[in-house]
């Protein structure tokens, strides 16, 4: 009897252990996703500013280069390009060439604003082509037409986007210089 009552007793002993054990690994668990939460919270934190800091120095780099740059444009530029798979410094090199980065440019041919788009790219009243947002936006637009159809090839795409498209000659003082503004240019 006296063994069966220590076997009892054992037996209670083991199971109130196993109650506390269970307790002790739900607690831990707890605590580790509440750990693993912060760490998530975090590590988005540092990568969102990171992120912000590549994006303003590079809006810092481009700002060397190109004086006229305001943060409207280099941010417009910079979201259009990458929605549309156009590398940004080609497009702030070709605003570069076409407007000077002058919002109300308008050419002998009749092109308009940063990217000098050509009014028959667009269906509205021609006065909008000078809004920052929408000229960027059919630009790149435009750029990036003239880079599938002419199969990636820049030079061609750069012809094409000037308006010598189903012309033999290109003028080598445009592509000249968006060349050296995208690949030579150098700090001084």
């Amino acid at each position: 009897m006296e063994n069966n009552k220590k076997q009892k007793t054992k037996i209670r002993k083991s199971y109130s252990f196993s109650e506390e054990k269970s307790g002790l690994i739900f607690q831990e668990i707890i605590i580790y996703l509440f750990l693993c939460v912060i760490a998530w919270v975090c590590v988005d934190n540092i990568r969102e500013y990171y992120q912000d800091y590549r994006v303003k120095q590079e809006y810092s780099r481009y700002q060397e280069q190109y004086p006229w740059l305001t943060w409207k444009i280099y941010e417009v530029t910079k979201q259009e390009t990458d929605t549309q798979q156009v590398p940004t410094a080609w497009m702030l090199a070709i605003i570069n060439s076409e407007s000077r980065g002058k919002q109300y440019a308008v050419s002998a041919a009749g092109a308009i604003g940063l990217g000098q788009v050509m009014p028959f790219h667009y269906q509205g009243r021609k006065e909008a082509l000078f809004d920052i947002d929408l000229n960027i936006h059919l630009s790149v637009k435009v750029f990036r037409a003239c880079l599938v159809q002419h199969k990636f090839n820049l030079v061609r795409a750069l012809n094409a986007y000037e308006g010598r498209n189903n012309r033999s000659d290109v003028n080598v003082h445009y592509l000249s210089e968006i060349f050296n503004n995208i690949y030579f240019y150098d700090k001084k």
